[in-house]
């Protein structure tokens, strides 16, 4: 394997544990040699194309690294694969979800509970792969956000919302995760009582 090959494995790897720290610093010591790599990426290698759930992975895989460049200032993957940023709701919402990811991040649940809340009425209507894959994330990091800010009823139904739709997708990570989260909620409303 070449030494491009191994990096995207290992941010494909770190998109996969959902390990957000290991992609944003892969992301960051590399940040020229990927953005060079990143249109290679795009295209789903000819010989998963035939397993739905393994071509899922590979776009997710782009998605969530085109989404980390552009949180660090190279919007150009982003746009290579959802057209011009502002070109259309789907730009506006990946960054709207990098942006409120950030904010979640940075503390500031209720900043990034106001762009979500507003993507999510966008999207009303709204269908496709793409689409569907935003929302669902949305969802989950609704969850979260209420979550940490106390809401545990709306927390559980956020939650439980995103992870019918990765059921839905058949987005087995996904599933895990808001498994795993509403779990944290149940313990968390054990604990109140």
């Amino acid at each position: 394997m070449t030494g491009n090959g191994l990096l995207r494995a290992a941010l494909f790897g770190a998109v996969a544990r959902r390990d957000a720290d290991e992609l944003a610093d892969l992301c960051a010591r590399n940040l020229d040699e990927i953005v060079a790599q990143f249109p290679s990426w795009t295209k789903v290698p000819e010989e998963i194309r035939g397993d739905q759930e393994a071509a899922q992975t590979w776009a997710q895989s782009v998605i969530a690294i085109a989404q980390q460049l552009a949180a660090l200032g190279r919007p150009e993957p982003l746009a290579s694969i959802s057209g011009d940023p502002g070109d259309s709701p789907l730009d506006r919402w990946f960054d709207g979800f990098v942006q409120a990811t950030n904010l979640a991040d940075a503390g500031e649940y209720q900043a990034s509970m106001s762009i979500l809340l507003a993507m999510l009425d966008e999207m009303h209507g709204a269908s496709g792969p793409d689409v569907d894959y935003v929302r669902t994330k949305t969802y989950g990091l609704v969850g979260t956000n209420l979550f940490r800010l106390g809401d545990l009823d709306n927390a559980e139904a956020a939650t439980q919302r995103a992870l019918d739709d990765a059921e839905r997708q058949g987005d087995r990570q996904a599933v895990q995760t808001y498994t795993e989260n509403l779990a944290v909620i149940a313990a968390a409303r054990g604990l109140e009582t």
